[in-house]
């Protein structure tokens, strides 16, 4: 689940289980990678998305085997 979007600081997100390795992935719509983090979260929850400008983003998250992918905006 990934929480507020559009947003204007920084997006949430909440993973279902409290699994170490996540790994997020940020790209632009031109498919270039803008910011990978790889976080060993143990609440569930990440914030990510500091500091980009504003645009549409493409959000991959990789949890254990699993990945979802998000389309999030980043406004003023």
């Amino acid at each position: 689940f990934v929480y507020p979007n559009p947003f204007a600081d920084e997006v949430t997100i909440q993973l279902s289980d409290n699994d170490s390795g996540i790994k997020v992935k940020i790209y632009d719509l031109s498919g270039r990678l803008i910011n990978e983090i790889e976080n060993d979260t143990h609440d569930g929850i990440l914030k990510v998305g500091q500091g980009l400008e504003e645009g549409v983003y493409i959000l991959q998250v990789i949890q254990n085997q699993d990945l979802s992918t998000f389309r999030i905006v980043k406004t003023k």
